[in-house]
């Protein structure tokens, strides 16, 4: 895969937006993790210097995680971190509340997961194929670029507006979509300013622009033992990378690396996968 990391995110959006309207013409379905398998896929083919992937999978048991990946922003400015969970749109609506079978909920195990790590963000990368009916449902708030069904292939949400719209029963397509921004603002907008920006001080802006969604509600879960407000876990920069992404990055290797080690890294608790941008 060529081109600029801005087009490949958007690249990414049009094969994942063609595959989930697929998924409806063959009744052949790909789940969360196999969207993000695939894409994470396309992302290392892009090869970039700046841009690393590792995947945690063979280490982690999805019931265990709350994270489908991590990911780290770096620039001159400092370092902007995230945890993602993957949704699929499915019968016009994103299923906040599940709750995998002797498990405990997926939502509330992202936002433990990011308070328990104490310098993430949590998002939602939400997958879907939409009609032209449902995009014209939908508000649309980049300044950049035209709404499109593909650009909504892959789109993010921040995790507290999340639960504030489980909170409220709001899951449908219409106000999920409407609070969200496709994904490839993370790689292609400047965020209103004058002269090109870094990774991690755009990735920083389109968090805070996210987190602006929030309405305030309350939210279907408890954020950690003593916060539960919508400014809990808000996104942050911080001055570098933290220890535990630098030393993964400064191995020689994640084969190199126990599952003992890792978890000691991670303080007992891994993702399924880091992807770090530079």
């Amino acid at each position: 895969m060529t081109g600029s990391l801005c087009t490949v995110f958007q690249v990414l959006a049009e094969r994942t937006a063609f595959r989930h309207r697929r998924s409806h013409e063959t009744g052949v379905w790909l789940r969360e993790d196999g969207y993000t398998a695939l894409n994470l896929q396309d992302l290392w083919s892009f090869r970039s210097a700046g841009l690393t992937i590792i995947d945690f999978s063979p280490f982690v048991e999805s019931r265990e995680t709350g994270a489908d990946w991590e990911w780290w922003f770096e620039d001159n400015s400092g370092a902007f971190g995230a945890a993602v969970q993957a949704k699929c749109l499915k019968d016009g609506r994103f299923d906040f509340g599940y709750k995998s079978k002797g498990g405990s909920p997926q939502m509330q195990r992202l936002l433990d997961y990011c308070a328990h790590m104490g310098d993430l963000s949590p998002q939602y990368c939400l997958y879907s194929g939409l009609s032209d009916a449902e995009l014209l449902a939908i508000s649309w708030s980049c300044p950049s670029f035209p709404s499109s069904a593909s650009a909504w292939g892959c789109s993010l949400l921040d995790g507290i507006v999340a639960a504030q719209l489980l909170g409220s029963g709001r899951t449908e397509l219409q106000y999920v979509l409407s609070r969200s921004w496709p994904w490839q603002c993370i790689a292609c907008c400047n965020s209103g300013a004058q002269s090109p920006v870094g990774m991690a001080t755009r990735a920083f802006s389109l968090g805070q622009r996210l987190r602006a969604q929030s309405d305030g509600g309350n939210a279907a879960f408890d954020v950690s033992a003593d916060q539960d407000s919508p400014a809990a876990l808000a996104p942050s920069m911080q001055p570098a990378l933290p220890n535990r992404i630098a030393r993964l990055l400064d191995s020689t290797g994640i084969s190199q690396l126990s599952r003992g080690q890792l978890l000691d890294e991670w303080r007992g608790e891994l993702p399924r996968a880091v992807v770090v941008v530079r």
